[in-house]
């Protein structure tokens, strides 16, 4: 039979997967003989009939299924030698394919059937059956030859007994016969002696070895004088003696050959070992059964290797289905094969969807033509990288970053490309939100490095313009140019104080709070200020775990944002939306986002219905001075102080806008370890003066100058020091007359921090008062910490001094 021609049985219950089978059969094999049997008894019908080179069993059918047909097709010797290929689309699992094996299936395929991968089952498999015929009547040819010469062996010595009984005298013909039947069996030996299989011959009566050949003995490691007259049981267990026996005398009881596929032997130094055995009777020249042959060949290596194969192939399926990367091959102008994972990148179902399609169909278009020309320039050998990206395209439509490994590969005989592939948009993701916090923290440093020393002058500014507008016999032109310089100087350090909160420099008062109650607040405040055409929604928390902030910077948070709805809501107006509910953030959410933090968090979302923000703006939005406004209408610290306050308080913020359809900012806020909120009131206190000595140390010789002056008028004595150290001493020599102790932190010699040190060593109950361009990292102890009575941030106005010397030394 031609494997271009071959002829097919189909056995499944569905007549419709039937008619579909037999059709793409025909498209594969337009010469073939395609026969159909819709249930198993009709199918081994046909089979023993029609003896087809392959036959197509589906496993689920009713009243007998297919793994019991299958193992009926193999225990008949009529039908034993036919390919059996599975197709079934309910049991692709491990069990299912073992099951197969085990009954004697050759192959398994599941559907939806890859032609391809059919047409190539069916070729292997005809050609399987060619070869299978060939050994079995070489095999059958063999066994009948050595029955035959057996029998005229026989049938000779018997009449050449009766020769000799009757022709005693005839002395010639006597030795001629001799030679005969030695030359017959010279022959007969020569035969069986260089056979590679085991041969063997019993008598009919004990079933005892009347022979064996060289192949036998090495096999089972006995000698022909241990083997000769002795029986199965003298050299194997008794259940595979048994099983032997039982064999033996259904050949003899049968008259005819029976073929045993498999059976184990234990062996004397090879260990167990699985034959393939064929017994047949030997009859003598009247037609009794005389001697029983057997022919056993050792399949031991061969089923091995099957099933190292069948393991091998399980192993790798199982490893490229499994596998978390995307794999796909491409042969010709489509894709040949793809595994689970390349149908999750590209958000498909099924491989249907996928298979036989080109693989420009899965990029987006801008990189179409890169993937073709690479495509081909692989496929002729030049060198390319083994790894690129570009955008690939999902189902859906929408397009994402995808990372391709491609390989050229040999594929059921023809060359083909096999690439892995991922998504890496959640990668990129997590790269460009790295970056961008790494910018802002570098901005944040810088912030705070100019922030001390602006303050610095901003403090001189603020305090000689205070002092001369004291003088009002001045020329109200100069009064009403001093107001606006002091006024300047305010505006200076509130522009100083929005960096230092972006940077997280800047001083918080935190505390527990409820943010129902501040939200609460806040819409009161909003509703004074934003235009009446924009509504405000409020979706509050009844169940809202307090957090432990500072409120009148989330304050702040809540207007900004607000003002930047409005400014984002056309004319008619909008809504502005604000809610709050309690989120718990897992390790995968935090995975995803540079900042967050796994746990219970407050999750405060305030959204508007504006004209949304350009993916190429969103990325630049909260960078200081960064702004789409006019001149004039914004300093571009709106957002960046939004995203200071919130990294001070320890959560982090994530914005979603979309062009036309507004913008979302959820801002994520620890929640806090106490759930009573509480409320702090500074007491008011009355501005006055002092004659106290004061000691002032500053490295800034005009602060110093303003500083003294102002204490100066408010009464009080001053001794200035230029440095941490010259401080000390002053303080050592002057210890008794010194009141109270205004230390600047950065300094040069010996600092702030670590003079207050060492004058608590001299004196553990002096009081002392800090002033700083900046209030944060102080090291291991803040000076608050270490018994210091208050910090002032530069610049601070004359009375707002004067009233904290003032409580703390009434404090006493």
């Amino acid at each position: 039979m031609a494997t271009h021609d071959p002829k097919i049985l189909a056995i499944d219950d569905n007549r419709d997967n039937l008619i579909s089978l037999k059709a793409v059969l025909k498209d594969a094999f337009p010469n073939a003989i395609v026969w159909t049997a819709e249930n198993g008894p009709k199918g081994l019908e046909l089979a023993l009939e029609e003896d087809p080179d392959v036959i197509l069993l589906d496993i689920v059918m009713p009243d007998m299924n297919g793994f019991e047909v299958c193992r009926r097709l193999k225990s008949d010797e009529r039908s034993e030698h036919i390919p059996v290929l599975f197709l079934t689309a309910l049991r692709s699992d491990s069990q299912s394919r073992t099951k197969a094996l085990e009954v004697g299936g050759d192959a398994f395929l599941a559907k939806p059937i890859d032609e391809t991968e059919l047409r190539a089952q069916i070729r292997v498999l005809t050609k399987i059956k060619e070869a299978n015929e060939l050994q079995r009547k070489e095999k059958d040819r063999l066994a009948a030859l050595v029955g035959q010469r057996t029998w005229e062996l026989e049938r000779s010595r018997a009449e050449t007994l009766k020769l000799l009984e009757n022709l005693k005298a005839e002395n010639e013909v006597r030795k001629q016969t001799e030679l005969a039947l030695k030359q017959n069996e010279m022959f007969l030996q020569q035969i069986v002696e260089n056979i590679p299989n085991m041969i063997f011959i019993k008598d009919i009566e004990k079933l005892s070895f009347a022979r064996f050949n060289r192949a036998g003995e090495e096999l089972l490691g006995y000698s022909r004088e241990e083997l000769l007259g002795k029986n199965d049981y003298d050299f194997f267990p008794r259940e595979q003696a048994d099983f032997f026996t039982e064999k033996d005398r259904h050949v003899i009881a049968g008259g005819k050959m029976v073929d045993i596929p498999e059976e184990e032997i234990e062996t004397r130094f090879k260990g167990r070992r699985i034959l393939h055995t064929k017994k047949l009777p030997v009859f003598d020249a009247e037609g009794n059964p005389q001697f029983l042959l057997g022919i056993s060949e050792d399949v031991t290596e061969r089923n091995l290797l099957e099933k190292a194969l069948r393991d091998s192939e399980r192993t790798n399926r199982l490893l490229i289905e499994q596998a978390p990367v995307g794999a796909g091959v491409l042969q010709g102008e489509g894709l040949v094969f793809v595994n689970p994972a390349f149908l999750e990148v590209f958000g498909y179902e099924g491989q249907e969807e996928v298979l036989g399609r080109p693989v420009e169909d899965f990029i987006s278009p801008e990189d179409r033509e890169i993937i073709t020309k690479r495509r081909k320039e692989r496929l002729t050998g030049n060198p390319l990288p083994s790894h690129y990206e570009l955008r690939g395209l999902k189902k859906n439509g929408r397009s994402f970053d995808l990372a391709l490994w491609p390989r050229v590969i040999d594929y059921q005989g023809k060359p083909a490309i096999l690439s892995f592939c991922t998504d890496r948009t959640e990668q990129k993701a997590l790269r460009n939100q790295l970056l961008q916090s790494q910018k802002m923290e570098a901005v944040g440093t810088l912030a705070g490095g100019v922030a001390h020393d602006f303050n610095n002058l901003l403090q001189v500014v603020l305090g000689y313009s205070e002092m001369l507008l004291m003088n009002q016999s001045l020329d109200k032109r100069v009064l009403g140019g001093l107001q606006t310089i002091r006024d300047t100087a305010k505006r200076g350090g509130d522009l100083v104080k929005r960096l230092l909160t972006f940077s997280r420099k800047g001083p918080t008062e935190m505390r527990p709070t409820d943010l129902n109650h501040e939200v609460e607040q806040v819409k009161t405040l909003l509703q004074r200020t934003l235009p009446k055409m924009i509504g405000i929604e409020l979706i509050l928390d009844d169940d809202l775990p307090t957090v432990n902030v500072d409120p009148v910077q989330i304050e702040q948070v809540l207007m900004n944002l607000a003002i930047n709805a409005k400014d984002a809501m056309p004319v008619e107006g909008g809504t502005l939306t604000i809610a709050i509910k309690s989120v718990v953030l897992d390790e995968e959410y935090c995975g995803l986002r540079i900042g967050a933090k796994p746990g219970p968090h407050v999750l405060l979302s305030i959204s508007d219905t504006g004209s949304g923000i350009p993916e190429d703006i969103l990325q630049h939005i909260f960078e200081p001075f960064f702004t789409t406004k006019g001149i004039g209408k914004g300093t571009g610290l709106g957002l960046a102080m939004v995203y200071g306050i919130v990294q001070q308080h320890g959560g982090h913020v994530v914005c979603e806008s979309e062009v036309g359809k507004g913008t979302t900012f959820h801002i994520y806020l620890p929640a806090a370890q106490t759930s009573e909120p509480s409320n702090r009131v500074e007491a008011k206190s009355v501005t006055q003066g002092g004659s106290e000595t004061i000691l002032l140390v500053d490295d800034e010789t005009w602060v110093l100058e303003i500083s003294t002056e102002m204490l100066s008028r408010a009464g009080y004595g001053v001794v200035t020091a230029t440095n941490g150290k010259e401080g000390l001493d002053v303080y050592k020599n002057n210890r008794d007359l010194i009141s109270l102790v205004i230390l600047d932190k950065l300094m040069p010699v010996m600092g702030g921090l670590e003079c207050f040190r060492e004058i608590l060593k001299i004196n553990p109950n002096v009081r002392a008062i800090f002033s700083s361009g900046y209030t944060s990292d102080w090291g291991e102890k803040d000076p608050v910490e270490l018994r210091a009575k208050a910090i002032l941030q530069k610049p601070f106005e004359s009375e707002r001094l004067l009233k904290t010397i003032r409580r703390i030394l009434d404090e006493a």
